[in-house]
């Protein structure tokens, strides 16, 4: 510091009626303290876009070892502010121009400007990776592992990998369910973690079933259980696949049901029968309807199954099995005239139905 010395009237003493004045002595103190601060650095955060924040009071630390104890160390935007200690910065300090800045530290000690300096603010580079994810492992698949990949978008060399698994490749083969993590640094020592939870599925288990027959709007319901994320289709393993169990209006025969996991665990299949009585048949030798039988009998869960018909009279006219080719329309090789008959069936699994349908020549 250095000091000036020199007389200055003061305006107190000075009196214009006797024209008097006094002389008195101040001293100006100029500041010839310098300091260098090295550029504070952190790296950048979360978003990855060249701004962060800054805790200054790690750079007071920094700087409380230089300066005397107890000085006070405050931070400003620009160096008029620093002069004039108005809009001091908080601790908690957000660069404005993108990757670096430049603050001002104003140092005071005992009420006295100790020393003004510049402090550059540079944002470090930091591993951008891909954002967080789930995945999906399919337990039918053990012991198949899936890959998981630490998601780093640049390809070059300059980064270190360590996974929660104590693993340090850029991507591990796992087998299990879990949360995986992966710390991914630069050469400048700045980290980004990517978490990876792996997630059970798995192929579908058939529980039941359910199909409601015989009726104007045949249904279809299937339950299933098992740890994955189902759809279902009906005849065509390509689909179209439903989010719903239920079909409705299905039409009634044999018909196999699809149920696919979505992700991709595999696919199961069921063949069901759906009970359904023609209305009427035409055995004219043409190739169509030119015999009657019971729709979705013909298969192991319902070959025990018995039809039975009759004329309008009760006489009973033919017994089918349901692995016939069905009535021909004939009573002892002679064709019967266009007329109703009607038909008893029990089925195997229990259930009993009656009903008349119409013969057409």
């Amino acid at each position: 510091e250095g000091t000036t010395r020199g007389p200055v009237p003061t305006l107190n003493s000075f009196s214009k009626s006797s024209q008097c004045f006094s002389i008195a002595e101040v001293v100006l103190d100029i500041s010839t303290n310098t300091l260098t601060i090295p550029p504070f650095e952190v790296c950048d955060d979360d978003i990855i876009d060249g701004f962060s924040t800054f805790n200054l009071n790690d750079l007071r630390n920094q700087i409380e070892q230089n300066v005397p104890a107890n000085a006070s160390i405050l931070f400003y935007n620009s160096i008029e502010d620093a002069f004039n200690e108005v809009n001091a910065l908080n601790d908690n300090y957000v660069n404005i121009t993108q990757s670096s800045d430049v603050i001002y530290v104003k140092v005071t000690n005992n009420n006295q400007c100790y020393a003004i300096s510049p402090v550059t603010l540079n944002v470090l580079f930091t591993p951008l990776l891909l954002a967080d994810e789930e995945v999906f492992y399919c337990n039918n698949f053990y012991p198949q592992t899936i890959t998981l990949t630490s998601g780093l978008i640049d390809l070059s060399n300059n980064y270190t990998f360590l996974w929660s698994t104590n693993e340090t490749s850029s991507e591990i083969e796992v087998n299990t369910t879990g949360i995986y993590s992966v710390t991914v640094t630069y050469l400048n020592g700045c980290s980004s973690v990517r978490e990876i939870t792996v997630s059970p599925s798995n192929i579908a288990t058939f529980d039941n079933i359910e199909v409601r027959d015989a009726s104007s709007n045949n249904t279809i319901t299937v339950i299933v259980s098992g740890e994955g994320d189902y759809e279902y289709a009906l005849n065509d393993i390509n689909g179209p696949y439903q989010d719903s169990y239920f079909f409705e209006n299905v039409p009634p025969g044999l018909h196999t049901v699809f149920v696919r996991d979505k992700n991709n665990c595999g696919i199961v299949t069921e063949i069901v029968s759906v009970i359904g009585f023609p209305k009427f048949f035409t055995p004219n030798g043409d190739g169509y309807n030119d015999t009657w039988q019971v729709y979705g009998v013909n298969v192991v869960s319902q070959f025990e199954s018995v039809i039975y018909i009759f004329d309008r009279y009760g006489k009973l006219l033919k017994q089918l099995s349901p692995q016939s080719l069905g009535w021909d329309g004939t009573f002892n090789s002679e064709d019967l005239p266009s007329n109703d008959y009607w038909f008893h069936v029990k089925l195997q699994d229990g259930r009993v139905f009656k009903s008349h349908f119409s013969l057409k020549r």
